[in-house]
């Protein structure tokens, strides 16, 4: 065990529609962690509040170090989710239902 811990994967997502991580891969030189997410927005994010935070329907890279850390970088996907992540030496790859990738200020748009 280590001390690695995210909090944002504390966060409620959409009631119906729960948070949790569908996978995960590290980085080849073990320095990142790469998640793909479902969960569509935050559970109480009002109609039309953008841009969106949270770790609802994004991909996720983390840094692996033994501590609790927050995410570097994330990748909304427009309320769509992630199923599947992979990586290599170089990036991070998520498959899923990406209809509008890097959309931080859209849902289901």
């Amino acid at each position: 065990m280590t001390g690695w811990n995210a909090p944002e994967f504390t966060t409620n997502c959409y009631t119906t529609e729960p948070f949790y991580v569908r996978d995960g891969a590290w980085s080849l030189n073990d320095s990142t962690v790469y998640f793909g997410t479902t969960g569509y927005h935050p559970n109480g994010l009002p109609t039309g509040s953008y841009p969106r935070t949270g770790p609802c329907d994004a991909a996720l890279a983390f840094p692996a170090t033994p501590a609790t850390v927050a995410a570097t970088w994330t990748n909304y996907t427009g309320c769509d989710s992630l199923y599947s992540a992979a990586a290599d030496g170089k990036a991070g790859y998520f498959g899923g239902h990406e209809r509008w990738s890097m959309n931080p200020v859209g849902c289901d748009f």
